[in-house]
């Protein structure tokens, strides 16, 4: 089994390119529409104080709330990627055409077993309720009133992939793939240990700013900054259910991590180790545990913060990043 179905490899494609479309294209609008509806019946116009989106199909419920700021699903804060997206989505979604009397019912049949009944919140008030989902393929997206009396083709114009793609995604894939959120002010340490308890590099903060443990020279700046935007900024690949991949519980318990970061934060009541084992049978990638989850990260991500103490040297262009 690969570490991205299918399925979730339709779904989250759609992330950078409908991104992309949503800022770039707003003005494309298609051409040779004959509607007896307004083409913007299932969007909302001004998405601002949108505070919750309720997405129930027959495999559960995600709710999707903002709390003080931040958004999550369930007790999951989600990816912020992702919410833009939902958002872009619910705003700009046009009706194409109705569906046509050929298509009708299979398009009920499609929607009935595998729709997504969407229901956005202002506060307490339901702004916008209706059925999404698309044909076998996924190639054409539907979406409907609550009563599927009637069910139309939609689009983000500009866009032709699979638009209601976003409201299928399951609890993993909203989940946010950040895997540090601390920055300079909080970071108390960082390191990084091989799996024979040898320290490959430690920062460390002091005063105003950072020290490096067996630096022989001047600390350059640029070089500091540089690295801890590569930490701040590493994302994880892909989140996992370990109980759909037993053998990654397997190969913890016979081997030992090939790495290991530690990293203390003013937040954190002790550091967090955090080891990284290669994927089994599987190049190019690296895995953890976090919470209940498996997390999946590429090599060179993680990789490219293993430098040595002379990396951080003022003036020395020997060593490389990345």
């Amino acid at each position: 089994m690969g570490i991205i179905s299918n399925a979730n490899k339709v779904r989250i494609g759609i992330v950078a390119v409908l991104v992309l479309t949503i800022v770039l294209l707003p003005g494309i609008t298609d051409s040779g529409k004959n509607l007896e509806v307004s083409e913007n019946i299932f969007a909302v116009s001004d998405t601002s104080g949108i505070d919750m989106i309720v997405l129930n199909s027959g495999k559960g419920e995600i709710i999707i709330k903002n709390r003080s700021g931040e958004w999550y699903a369930g007790n999951t804060e989600i990816d912020d990627a992702l919410r833009q997206v939902l958002l872009a989505v619910i705003n700009k979604v046009n009706v194409k055409r109705q569906i046509p009397d050929s298509q009708a019912e299979e398009a009920m049949k499609q929607l009935q077993e595998n729709g997504i009944q969407v229901s956005v919140f202002k506060g307490d008030n339901k702004v916008k309720e209706f059925i999404a989902g698309g044909n076998e393929n996924r190639t054409i997206s539907y979406m409907a009133q609550p009563d599927y009396s009637e069910i139309y083709i939609v689009n983000i114009p500009g866009y032709q992939d699979y638009v209601t793609g976003i409201f299928g995604l399951d609890r993993l894939a909203w989940k946010s793939k950040a895997f540090y959120k601390g920055d300079p002010r909080t970071l108390k340490s960082f390191a990084i240990i091989n799996n024979e308890g040898d320290t490959a590099v430690k920062i460390k903060g002091s005063g105003v700013y950072f020290s490096v443990k067996d630096l022989n020279g001047k600390l350059d700046s640029t070089r500091m900054d540089q690295y801890l935007g590569a930490l701040f900024n590493l994302r994880v690949d892909t989140h996992l259910n370990p109980e759909n991949y037993p053998e990654y519980a397997s190969f913890i318990e016979n081997n030992n991590p090939a790495f290991s970061y530690i990293i203390d934060d003013i937040s954190y009541e002790s550091p967090r180790i955090i080891d990284f084992y290669p994927v089994p049978q599987r190049q190019g990638f690296y895995f953890t545990q976090m919470g209940e989850d498996l997390a999946i990260f590429r090599q060179n991500d993680v990789e490219q913060l293993i430098v040595p103490a002379e990396f951080f040297r003022k003036e020395n262009s020997n060593q490389s990043l990345f």
